[in-house]
């Protein structure tokens, strides 16, 4: 497509591809779907999701390679009296547009978060928004 496009002395335009993950967080369960930009419709987005659980520096708890259809939940097996232990969720994708791993981090308290990423294939970075 590059020589097509430099033959036709035209530039390839910029463009921004818009992913929109829902994670919830219940009971140390945490449940991760991908779900369409504009809707509340499902989708297969990830090719493997880890999860870590870290409290300052140290590691509490590195779950094995997550796979799932429409969304992947996974039970945290830690003692969480404190409350002050954050979650780090490496969300893999299917990989069609060359997208590196992106990292979300949450508190490890019951709450849901809408997270909406954007990835620019020409820089290969995302942003979240």
């Amino acid at each position: 497509m590059r020589g097509l496009m430099a033959k036709l002395n035209m530039p390839i335009p910029e463009w921004e591809l818009h992913r929109r993950i829902r994670i919830t967080i219940k009971k140390q369960t945490i449940k991760i779907i991908g779900l369409d930009p504009d809707q509340d419709i499902p989708y297969t987005l990830f090719s493997r999701v880890r999860i870590l659980v870290r409290q300052g520096t140290a590691s509490k708890y590195e779950s094995q390679r997550l796979t799932g259809q429409e969304f992947i939940e996974h039970k945290i097996p830690v003692n969480n009296n404190t409350g002050n232990m954050d979650v780090y969720i490496e969300l893999h994708w299917q990989g069609h547009y060359n997208e590196p791993l992106y990292t979300v981090r949450m508190r490890l308290t019951d709450s849901t978060k809408d997270v909406h990423l954007f990835y620019n294939p020409k820089r290969g970075v995302w942003r979240e928004q």
